[in-house]
């Protein structure tokens, strides 16, 4: 199955494939969390193909020292992203692992921090609120300029989840 959505340079043809084909089997209401909005490409994809969902997106931008290892930010960019996003967007500036979260989520995309130890604690913050079945996507699960892969490390660790698809992203359902 393919999309033809305009995905932006920050999510790959190939992992945005694999979750389009998952994706739109959803209800047609629901909540997607991201943590790591970087430019927004992501999620500008998830509002396309889940035009009636609420789409989260949480990043600090460097702003708060968060570490950041895209350190070229400026308040200007970090506007221009959020000027950029849809309707069903809600942008949380903010280091994802300080967001104090309690809602239910459907899908729970991560893509913030690539290290194992920044990873899990996304994984660990907003995993407990995904619901039986909601979808748990990891970007960057494939990095071949990264042989210590904390998201891979993070993935293949995981227990309660029925892999999809590994490929540049992984794919996971909660049992």
């Amino acid at each position: 199955m393919s999309h033809n959505i305009d995905i932006g340079c920050m999510l790959d043809k190939e992992s945005s494939e694999a979750m389009y084909k998952y994706l739109v089997k959803l209800p047609k209401w629901g909540r997607l969390v991201e943590t790591g909005t970087g430019w927004g490409h992501s999620s500008q994809f998830f509002s396309k193909v889940l035009p009636n969902w609420i789409i989260y997106t949480i990043d600090a931008f460097g702003i708060y020292g968060d570490g950041r290892i895209y350190n070229g930010y400026k308040t200007i960019d970090v506007k221009k992203i959020i000027d950029q996003h849809p309707e069903n967007v809600i942008q949380i500036l903010a280091d994802s692992k300080s967001v104090p979260w309690e809602m239910p989520i459907d899908v729970l995309y991560i893509d913030a921090d690539h290290t194992e130890e920044g990873c899990r604690a996304d994984y660990e913050r907003y995993s407990p609120f995904l619901a039986r079945g909601g979808l748990l996507i990891f970007d960057d699960y494939v990095q071949d300029n990264n042989p210590a892969n904390g998201v891979r490390k993070v993935v293949d660790g995981l227990e309660g989840y029925r892999i999809l698809y590994t490929g540049i992203a992984a794919i996971l359902r909660k049992l």
